[in-house]
């Protein structure tokens, strides 16, 4: 009868320790994920990607010319009317 109370009671340890590595296992994979979301951040910031998006960041941009402005208005004012008068 005693052998048969240690295996349970071996058992209910094994269990418990289980349960407590499986807990601690799911702790440290959450701790990756928030980390290598961070290091995404951090690459985004620092990496190659900022340098190719600042080529195209409007920021870095010259001026558009004036007369490309007006150009575009005047198309788009062409399209508009031409919509405005079919209604």
């Amino acid at each position: 009868m005693d052998n048969k109370v240690t295996n349970i009671e071996e058992l209910k340890q094994l269990k418990e320790l289980r349960q407590k590595y499986i807990k601690q296992r799911e702790l440290i994979q959450i701790e990756i994920d928030r980390l290598v979301k961070e290091q995404e951040v951090l690459d985004y910031y620092l990496g190659s990607t900022l340098d190719k998006e600042q080529d195209q960041d409007w920021h870095s941009k010259p001026p558009m010319p004036t007369s490309e402005i007006q150009s575009i208005y005047k198309d788009y004012m062409e399209k508009y009317n031409k919509e405005t008068d079919n209604d």
